[in-house]
This record gives structure tokens, C-alpha cells and sequence, in this order.
């Protein structure tokens, strides 16, 4: 299990709201650190893609919460490639750690 140095919690945020809180929280953190953010719909999931991609951050793991969404985001540097392709857990049936693990869109493998 991924341990993170930041969590965002994004319930009851605008988009805005969520990457104002991300940008915050990376300032401080070394390269490779791991973020975990809580969005609790698709366009802010959609939203954290685009600014991770933006910002050269990696989303490394994103897994179902109910109807939202926890994505965990290593900062990144300029020219830093990730070590594995990213992927992200669907818990199926139950909750837990279990579940299948797919790509993460749009993610280089």
C-alpha cells in the first residue's frame, strides 16, 4: 500500500477548490512524494488529470470511494519519468483492498 506524505480532501469542493488545495500541498514536498486526493465526482477527477499532467506530477494509483474518487499523485520533476505504469483498483463487491487492477487512462505504460 502506497503511504502519503499529504492527503487533500476534496468533499465539498469546487474543481478549483481541489487544485488550489493540491498546489498548496505540492510546494512542500520533494519530488516522489505521494499525495493522496479525495474528489467526489468525475470532473474533478477529470480536472486532477489534466493539472497532474500539467505539472509533470503521476498519478499512481486511483481506486473507487463510494461515488467518489481517491487518487494518489507522486510529485514529479520536469523530465522524470515513473518507475511502473499507474494503475488504479476496483474494489469490485466489497470494500477492502482487493479488486482488479486496470491502466489509468491516457496513462504511458
Amino acid at each position: 500500500m502506497l503511504r502519503e506524505a499529504l492527503v487533500v480532501d476534496g468533499t465539498a469542493k469546487t474543481c478549483k477548490g481541489v487544485i488550489a488545495g493540491l498546489e498548496r500541498g505540492m510546494t512542500e514536498l520533494e519530488p516522489g512524494d505521494v499525495v493522496l486526493a479525495i474528489v467526489e465526482d468525475i470532473p474533478s477527477r477529470l480536472e486532477v488529470y489534466a493539472w497532474a499532467q500539467r505539472k509533470s506530477h503521476h498519478i499512481v494509483e486511483e481506486r473507487r470511494r463510494g461515488v467518489g474518487y481517491v487518487l494518489y499523485i507522486a510529485k514529479g520533476a520536469r523530465n522524470r519519468v515513473p518507475l511502473r505504469a499507474p494503475t488504479w483498483r476496483d474494489p469490485g463487491h466489497g470494500a477492502g483492498e482487493t479488486g482488479e487492477v486496470h491502466p489509468v487512462p491516457g496513462a504511458r505504460a
